[in-house]
């Protein structure tokens, strides 16, 4: 058009030939129009079909999904580059291959193809399905896929689209989920501890099966959504919440504190807990993580075996103190004699025994050959002793005894356990024990000669005294009545030495303060003994008085009579010093001999020493200066009586007494006597009533079985003013005191009574009469103490011989009075 146009411009044909163009132009433009039209629609289409193509294109190449088509024969015709990758398989390599043979293992090719043959058939879409596929490094991907049938323009099925996803990994990972779950539900299920969990409602929102069981629950199921206050614990329901709340609030877990509970039936039991925060992914704190443990039996165990450890620790600890301490000494010996081994105590004695075996240095004990034992050879005391004793060695003054066992080896032993026993203190103890019994015999002779002795004396004394009340009586006879009981008196003196050197002497004692009474003795000593004999006292200052419980006459006894041997012992050289010492000791300080007393009546002692330069004592003499008789000193010179007498005062006042000598250097004898509490101190004597008037009237029943005593007691004591009742034996006297027991004001009954004995006569008395009163006379020493005596009813005591001033005394006071002297 525009070219006719242009051409009848420029005048190239005629107007009509332009109309007649512009006419068939004009049909043509319309016919070209509406052409172009159509074309350019579906041009149009066919962009946004490209673009449709392009898009879904780009998502199936782009897509993380499987995608892949199959013609009607199952050949591979599409994989997009995911299923590619996931089979490790180019699409130019396997294009036109057989999906099947390619990608189906082959126990499953078989069951896919009929199964992709009956989905071709039927044009029948299945759901998601799940198999198997083959990669190209020979691996097994487990894949899930949906599958589409594909069909022409006439409705035919020309092919197969299936999209999938590899599920390998994410069944893996069910799998160990599913494991997990099962061994979480195992672990819930067996785990000794009960666990719970809780929400911020604190209801359980969980809990392990032992937890469900401890809460009376089958199924932990059944526990979720209760609280506490369901459990059998609903008591202590608000305690646990608020432990829990409190732990939601705080975000603070609380571990392992231990709490004792009650059971539903009363039991008492302990339960170890934990109490953990749960946060959320914002660390907010939702549940709480609870756990409880009965930890009774554990607690139970714990402290069997501590108790089982603690024995276990202490006898270890007691076995390495025998083993440090036993007395014992063991050798361990070799088959050739040589020393293996030593322990502590063998240590000690083998230089002793073995002055060439020196042990001095570390390890120097061992590996030498031993030879001998004191004075005999060791052949000698590995051989069995022939009446199955120990071995006695001597080594100077030490004694051992040894015995020799051989260990493993058949028939020769292949070595020996020598064990070493010093029983030097022990034959000490021996031989003291012999002297002991040596002098109980003596004092036992003593005491009976001394129980007849005072019944005599008893007799002479007071008819003596008895006739020297006689008015006619004339000058001369009086004062030899006089002489008579001064006689006597000196012959009770001499009774109660005998009973001082067999201590069982009885005196009366006191508190005492030595200082005063051993500086008297002293100066005395100075004006008495040789001028040519220094005399020197030291007393020591000390925490307390030096008071004793003591008699201060048998006290200067034991001085004057050690003063003497001193003396005695220094003559020879023509001079000497003779030193007096006291002082204090702690109780930490005694000696073993004192420890071994425990007679202290404070926590110290006192000690006196008397020392002198002398001759000193033979140490064979030594283990005997105390016995009867025994004496160093010349014929004639003494009587062996005097440190036997001291001997037995120091006894007798619950002291000790030791001895050290060297010959030629002196001796030192140390008396050792308890610290006494009171501060009264003996000031002197008590004096003794020598007559007395007696009583007004009062009956007595006398009670002894020496005839001339009983007539002697009876006749004085009609002459002090009592009426006397008479028995010679226990049961007589019950039987005279039924009679006249109205009558009887008191009973003086001797120690020894025949049938029953005094102590026990007065008991019997008493349970008569508990108002009855007893005053036990008698020439024995008396064993029993004051409590004894008191209990047994007895409100006095005297000891014969008895004098008419001893007996009105004694008497009296027993009447509750005090004695008429004149």
């Amino acid at each position: 058009f525009w070219a006719s146009f242009w051409d009848v411009l420029i005048l190239r044909v005629p107007s009509s030939e332009f109309y007649s163009r512009a006419a068939v132009t004009g049909s043509l433009i319309l016919l070209g129009t509406g052409v172009a039209m159509v074309l350019a629609r579906r041009r149009r289409e066919q962009v946004a079909r490209r673009q449709e193509l392009v898009l879904a294109e780009s998502l199936i190449q782009t897509a993380q999904v499987m995608v892949w088509v199959l013609d009607t024969r199952g050949r591979i015709f599409f994989m997009n580059p995911h299923m590619q990758r996931v089979t490790g398989c180019k699409l130019t390599a396997v294009r036109n291959r057989d999906w099947f043979e390619t990608f189906v293992p082959a126990e499953h090719q078989a069951q896919a193809r009929e199964e992709f043959r009956a989905t071709i058939e039927s044009a029948e879409v299945r759901g998601t399905l799940r198999s198997t596929i083959s990669t190209m490094d020979d691996g097994i991907r487990e894949i899930e896929w949906k599958e589409k049938t594909l069909r022409d323009g006439e409705g035919h099925v020309i092919g197969l689209l299936a999209t999938g996803q590899d599920v390998t990994e994410r069944l893996q990972m069910e799998e160990e989920l599913r494991q997990s779950q099962q061994m979480l539900n195992s672990i819930m299920d067996n785990i000794p501890q009960a666990l719970f969990w809780k929400g911020r409602d604190l209801t359980y929102l969980g809990c392990s099966r032992g937890f469900a069981l401890d809460a009376e629950y089958l199924t932990p199921q059944d526990l979720i959504g209760k609280d506490d206050f369901a459990m059998p614990w609903a008591d202590q329901a608000e305690a646990y919440r608020a432990d829990d709340r409190h732990v939601m609030e705080s975000g603070v877990a609380k571990l392992n504190y231990e709490v004792v509970e009650t059971s539903s039936e009363g039991v008492q039991k302990w339960m170890r807990k934990c109490k953990i925060p749960l946060r959320d992914a914002t660390g907010s704190v939702v549940a709480v993580l609870g756990m409880h443990e009965d930890i009774t039996e554990r607690r139970r165990a714990d402290t069997e075996r501590e108790r089982l450890l603690a024995q276990v620790r202490e006898q270890a600890r007691r076995v390495k103190q025998i083993m440090d301490t036993v007395p014992e000494g063991v050798i361990l010996l070799s088959a050739n004699q040589e020393v293996l081994l030593l322990n502590r105590t063998a240590k000690r004695d083998l230089p002793l025994l073995a002055p060439d075996y020196d042990v001095s240095e570390a390890g120097a004990e061992e590996g030498k050959r031993l030879t001998r034992l004191g004075d005999r050879p060791l052949e000698d005391l590995l051989a069995p002793h022939p009446q199955g004793l120990w071995h006695a060695v001597r080594q100077k003054e030490l004694w051992y005894e040894v015995v020799a066992e051989p260990f493993a080896g058949d028939p020769d032993p292949e070595g020996w356990v020598l064990v070493i026993k010093d029983v030097t203190r022990e034959r000490q103890i021996r031989e003291r024990a012999q002297d002991q019994d040596r002098l109980a015999a003596v004092g036992q002779l003593a005491a009976g000669i001394a129980h007849d002795l005072n019944n005599i004396m008893t007799v002479i004394v007071l008819y003596a005294q008895m006739l020297t009340r006689i008015p006619s009586l004339d000058e001369l006879d009086q004062k030899r009545l006089e002489t008579i009981v001064r006689q006597s008196e000196l012959a009770s003196d001499v009774i109660e030495q005998i009973l001082d050197f067999s201590r069982t002497a009885v005196f009366e004692r006191r508190p005492l303060d030595l200082v005063p009474l051993v500086k008297e003795q002293v100066e005395m000593l100075e004006r008495t003994l040789p001028k040519t004999i220094k005399i020197s006292l030291a007393v020591a200052d000390g925490p307390r008085d030096y008071i004793v419980n003591a008699n201060s006459t048998r006290i200067q006894q034991v001085l004057m009579n050690l003063a003497v041997n001193a003396r005695d012992a220094m003559v020879s050289k023509g001079a000497g010093e003779l030193h007096v010492q006291l002082e204090q000791l702690g109780s930490a300080e005694r000696t073993g001999e004192q420890q071994r007393s425990q007679k202290a009546v404070g926590d110290g002692w006192l000690q006196l020493s008397v020392s002198d330069t002398g001759e000193g004592i033979a140490r064979d003499d030594l283990p005997h200066v105390f016995e009867p008789f025994s004496t160093t000193k010349a014929r004639g010179r003494g009587t062996g009586l005097g440190l036997a007498q001291v001997y037995g005062i120091v006894k007798q006042h619950g002291g000790e007494l030791d001895v050290a000598s060297v010959v030629g250097h002196g001796t030192t004898f140390t008396v050792y006597l308890p610290i006494h509490d009171a501060v009264r101190t003996e000031k002197g004597a008590r004096p003794e009533p020598e007559e007395a008037t007696g009583g007004t009237g009062e009956t007595v029943l006398v009670v002894d079985d020496d005839s001339m005593t009983r007539r002697a007691l009876i006749e004085g004591l009609e002459m002090l003013n009592y009426r006397a009742l008479e028995a010679a034996q226990g049961e007589e006297a019950l039987a005279v005191f039924e009679r006249h027991r109205d009558e009887i004001a008191l009973v003086l009954t001797d120690l020894v009574v025949p049938e029953m004995g005094g102590i026990e006569l007065a008991t019997r008395l008493h349970e008569l009469d508990a108002a009855v009163r007893v005053v036990v006379l008698s020439g024995h020493p008396l064993q029993e103490s004051e409590d004894e005596l008191r209990s047994a009813g007895v409100v006095g005591t005297m000891q014969k011989p008895a004098t008419l001033g001893r007996l009105a005394d004694a008497i009296s006071k027993a009447l509750g009075r005090p004695a008429d002297n004149p």
